[in-house]
């Protein structure tokens, strides 16, 4: 497998054209998470009231843009990141993060208010005190699995600070109707 270099943008990049640095450095590479913002936006777009919660790495459209010019994608094996993003086709995973302006333009656009981005740790901490305190309390003096889980959540040296909570709130309209329950995931459109 080998990296191959297009003559031209491709059509999905060109939506984003202008958004990109007017320059760039030889070998400079960007994240183009355009997928995110699609679903953000499929799932916004049907008129329901309620709560947008996405949890994931991401940065900001400036950051993805100007601090981090070898791109933010990285390749997983065997819980071992690596840059080797061709090495094994098929045989690791590839993740990247998503750009939270975009996702929250797409809320925006459709009636929610302005979103709100926290480290998950603040958002769990902010959110969900009562229940964390429950579950403390009810674990008090023993190590379970179940707590060892939540202090993985919330711990700043593990998933607390890596991960983010993006939200967002659509007012109560007495005019939307109900959220319908959906079993398989909304079609991305494009």
């Amino acid at each position: 497998m080998e990296e191959t270099l297009l003559p031209e943008l491709s059509p999905e990049a060109r939506t984003a054209q202008d958004r990109l640095p007017p320059t760039a450095p030889e070998g400079y590479r960007i994240d183009l998470p355009l997928a995110a913002a699609r679903l953000a936006a499929a799932i916004a777009a049907p008129q329901w009231s309620g709560l947008f919660v996405a949890v994931d790495y991401g940065k900001s459209w400036r950051e993805l843009a100007e601090e981090t010019p070898a791109g933010t994608v990285r390749a997983y094996s065997r819980h071992r990141q690596n840059n080797a993003l061709l090495a094994q086709p098929g045989e690791q995973d590839l993740t990247c993060h998503v750009c939270w302006d975009w996702i929250g333009e797409a809320l925006t656009a459709h009636g929610f208010d302005p979103p709100i981005i926290e480290s998950q740790e603040a958002f769990f901490v902010n959110h969900a005190t009562p229940v964390l305190s429950r579950l403390t309390a009810a674990e008090a003096g023993r190590f379970s699995s179940r707590k060892l889980a939540v202090m993985q959540l919330l711990h700043p040296g593990n998933m607390g600070r890596k991960f983010q909570v993006l939200w967002a709130r659509r007012p109560i309209d007495i005019a939307y109707p109900p959220p319908v329950c959906r079993r398989t995931p909304p079609r991305i459109p494009g």
